[in-house]
């Protein structure tokens, strides 16, 4: 196929890239600017901004899929406009990117929105599962929900795949995930042992394995997907695992669940410790079913990867 793939610079993108050139794929990789490597590829096209881009038309020419990266994401800004900043860089470029598909007769489109459509937390029992209503609390995820909605009416005859990751991790990987990487690098102790929470995660490789299901099996097209490694994990689960991969010993305290949650009320980072003991599973049996889709690295292999890339980037 000939496959364009925004945000092709990122996290996600360049393992994407790479992946999809290693099958055999044409890849035209969208970049806001090439100040960075440039991702493998067949093409590389530098946007800038893309929601004043205005070339989709030449770009999208006898594409047959593109994959829609790109976003601003829930680590990317604080600021008091920051539904406006959402709204302009998640719904409105996902609108243009859906029109100009359709015009252009792309046959389908893989749109890679979040687990925070669904909401923050699961109930014991109740995972999350692809036909649930939205329930997103906070700007990102309510603007990831009105872009499925937008690229699902203005589709047209141009296929959707919509995927809803959760927390994911992997080389390169920012944000809360890196956190506890640097943190389990410098020996920190937390005081996290009395947590016994359930969250699924997600590694790099694996989804990218997902992407390309969604991006070529016909059962994909106009469905919902969700995907996780396998097995939950508790918050000292995962950050012990993440210790394991530098070869250090977690240093685990015990604090009662209810103290952390009471501190971070106080000093207002209640969404940050939810993260921490808040439970959030999913139920991917669809995705496995529909996809014939199954994880096929172990999340200790992709920590290792991980670990190795953050040491790396640290002795630069």
């Amino acid at each position: 196929m000939h496959v364009v793939v925004t945000g092709a610079g990122g996290f996600v993108g360049r393992p994407l890239c790479a992946a999809l050139m290693d099958d055999g794929h044409t890849v035209t990789a969208i970049v806001r600017d090439t100040s960075k490597p440039a991702p493998k590829s067949s093409q590389l096209i530098a946007t800038g901004d893309l929601a004043t881009f205005a070339g989709w038309a030449d770009t999208l020419a006898g594409a047959d899929c593109i994959i829609h990266l790109a976003a601003r994401t829930h680590t990317s800004d604080s600021s008091a406009n920051s539904a406006d900043l959402y709204e302009a860089a998640n719904v409105k470029v996902t609108e243009s990117l859906a029109q100009a598909a359709n015009k252009a007769g792309v046959q389908r489109i893989v749109f890679i929105s979040s687990i925070k459509v669904n909401g923050e937390r699961t109930k014991a029992g109740k995972p999350f599962r692809p036909g649930d209503p939205p329930q997103p609390e906070d700007d990102y995820g309510r603007s990831k929900a009105r872009a499925e909605a937008r690229l699902v009416e203005l589709a047209g005859g141009c296929e959707y795949v919509i995927l809803r990751p959760p927390l994911m991790y992997g080389p390169g990987v920012r944000g809360n995930v890196e956190k506890l990487f640097s943190w389990a690098y410098k020996g920190m102790p937390l005081p996290i042992r009395s947590i016994t929470n359930r969250r699924d995660v997600l590694g790099v490789r694996n989804f990218v394995s997902l992407i390309l299901k969604a991006a070529s099996e016909p059962q994909a097209a106009n469905r919902i997907f969700l995907a996780r490694d396998g097995e939950p994990v508790s918050t000292p689960q995962l950050y012990s695992a993440i210790c394991r991969a530098f070869g250090t010993k977690p240093l685990l305290v015990p604090c009662p669940v209810a103290a952390l949650d009471g501190a971070a009320r106080l000093i207002g980072k209640t969404a940050a410790i939810e993260k921490l003991i808040g439970n959030l599973e999913i139920d991917d049996s669809e995705t496995r079913t529909v996809l014939s889709w199954r994880p096929h690295v172990s999340m200790d292999d992709e920590l290792a990867a991980t670990a190795r890339a953050f040491l790396s980037q640290t002795s630069q």
